[in-house]
């Protein structure tokens, strides 16, 4: 399954995902799910500047309401990598909002 996730050149910034992540998110979310997360994530590349690791949180509805979140690793000066993908709860989401970490639009 293909998710339309690669590695993507934004301004000076590299994002690439890791080959467990895209392992981790087809074990734990359907088809659909997994391509919504993908394109969330794709739409948001552009504002994300995380520090050495950094969590972020986002929902997406389909078909039902699933939060989740994915870790992202600075390794190196412009070079950025999609380490993690999870489910979370509605609580850990809120947090992570709260801290400004989250890919969705409030």
């Amino acid at each position: 399954m293909s998710t339309g996730l690669k590695q993507k050149y934004i301004e000076d910034k590299i994002f690439d995902v890791d080959e467990g992540f895209i392992d981790k998110l087809q074990e734990s979310f359907s088809v659909i799910q997994s391509m919504a997360i993908a394109k969330l994530i794709n739409k948001k590349l552009d504002s994300l500047n995380p520090n050495k690791t950094t969590t972020y949180g986002g929902v997406i509805h389909k078909p039902e309401a699933t939060f989740f979140s994915v870790d992202c690793v600075r390794l190196h000066k412009n070079l950025y990598s999609f380490t993690d993908v999870r489910e979370i709860d509605s609580d850990e989401y809120l947090d992570l909002i709260n801290l400004n970490l989250n890919l969705n639009e409030i």
